[in-house]
């Protein structure tokens, strides 16, 4: 295996790696935003909590493929997932500030980081993807 070859491979794994990670803490922050925040029940905030997260990682599926098998990728799958991933940034500062009691607190602002972060790895994988 080239050296250059063996570099894109573990760029996408820790992109890909990081994003996993990601969705991981949007989960745990959006559980608390709307368990704590909009008062539903600990196992009804997971499972919204879980498609939500589910919904970040799959959204950068398309965008890698597209990176990974056409020479000039089309935009629409990166506007996809950039498109996904600031309703779900919004889903979560909605779920924080509004409500009876309403403020934007630090579960939310990790939340809508994470939730962006997850697309900035998908980027990133991609490019490491269309390097290789």
């Amino acid at each position: 295996m080239a050296d250059g070859s063996r570099e894109h491979t573990f760029s996408f794994l820790a992109a890909g790696s990081c994003a996993v990670l990601s969705a991981v803490v949007y989960l745990g922050a959006m559980t608390y935003t709307l368990a704590h925040y909009r008062h539903w029940e600990g196992l009804a905030a997971l499972f919204v909590s879980i498609a939500f997260a589910l919904i970040a990682l799959l959204a950068t599926v398309p965008h890698l493929v597209s990176e990974a098998t056409v020479s000039s990728a089309s935009p629409f799958p990166r506007a996809m997932m950039w498109g996904t991933s600031l309703v779900l940034a919004a889903l979560q500062i909605t779920a924080a500030v509004l409500g009876d009691d309403a403020h934007f607190s630090m579960s939310a602002l990790i939340g809508t980081l994470t939730v962006l972060a997850v697309a900035c790895f998908g980027e990133m994988a991609a490019f490491s993807l269309a390097e290789a």
